[in-house]
């Protein structure tokens, strides 16, 4: 089991507290630590000799926030989503992209296609929604800005934007 603890990967003053939660890869869980802990990534890997395998968290910015990359395999993708305040992603979908967002802080506004129809879910701390492909969806940040835990498959590039606010249509 390796730990990896990406918690001091935010830049200075980008969070008042740690956020209270972690993910287990390996039990394909999310769990709540006590808010004092920094945030913990537990990976098992189905080795028998020992591995120890450390990657600097990538960040990425984007015009309404930031990505943090912490983990990218050819079987499954992990980021942060930082959304800055009344911010939003692009209206899209994704090909054969299957992601699962966790809100770990703030809270959002999911414009999402459920059936036939595009509704609006209000998330909060705590709330979880899986997007298959196919589905188009926007997330928008509420008036703090949120924290969004996301784990899908390894296709980053599989966007197809739909409409958006910074041009990148």
């Amino acid at each position: 089991m390796i730990e990896v603890v990406v918690a001091s990967c935010y830049p200075y003053g980008s969070l008042n507290r740690d956020l209270p939660w972690s993910l287990d890869l390996s039990l394909g869980r999310i769990a709540a630590n006590d808010a004092r802990d920094p945030i913990r990534i537990s990976i098992s890997y189905p080795s028998t000799e020992s591995q120890v395998l450390l990657k600097k968290v990538e960040r990425i910015s984007k015009p309404w926030g930031y990505e943090l990359i912490f983990a990218h395999t050819s079987q499954y993708v992990g980021k942060i989503l930082h959304v800055d305040a009344g911010q939003a992603l692009s209206l899209q979908y994704h090909e054969v992209k299957d992601e699962t967002l966790y809100l770990a802080a703030g809270e959002m506004e999911l414009i999402v296609q459920e059936g036939d129809e595009m509704v609006s879910r209000r998330l909060t701390d705590g709330d979880s929604y899986h997007i298959p492909p196919h589905t188009k969806h926007r997330m928008v940040a509420g008036p703090e800005g949120c924290d969004i835990l996301e784990v899908s498959t390894p296709f980053l590039e599989d966007v197809v934007r739909l409409e958006d606010r910074y041009g990148r249509v």
